[in-house]
């Protein structure tokens, strides 16, 4: 026995089929849709984490470069630090080699 349709059933039937390849389109244009924004977020977070890593290795190099001039500075003020107390002692050495032969003068000794 043969089944005849019902036009109106087979056109919603048709309109079915049609709708479900419709929708089978259009999940895979929406897969396709996120698969592109995720590879672009991915290449976006590799370009913001490059311009990051940058920034720290520039900023690693100015600290280094900073503390070297620190550490120079601090080289050269304790140098001059020495400088002056050999200084003053020498001066200490003159003044009180001075007093001496003054008072030995005074005491007759020469």
């Amino acid at each position: 026995m043969t089944q005849t349709l019902d036009p109106t059933v087979a056109a919603l039937q048709e309109s079915v089929r049609h709708n479900e390849k419709n929708i089978d389109r259009l999940d895979r244009n929406l897969n396709d849709f996120r698969t592109e924004v995720l590879q672009r977020f991915d290449k976006l977070e590799t370009s913001i984490d490059d311009r990051f890593n940058k920034i720290d290795d520039r900023s690693e190099k100015l600290e280094n470069k900073m503390d070297d001039r620190f550490e120079k500075l601090e080289n050269k003020m304790d140098d001059r630090f020495k400088q002056t107390n050999m200084a003053l002692l020498t001066l200490a050495g003159f003044i009180i080699s001075g007093v001496g032969i003054i008072v030995a003068a005074i005491k007759g000794v020469f």
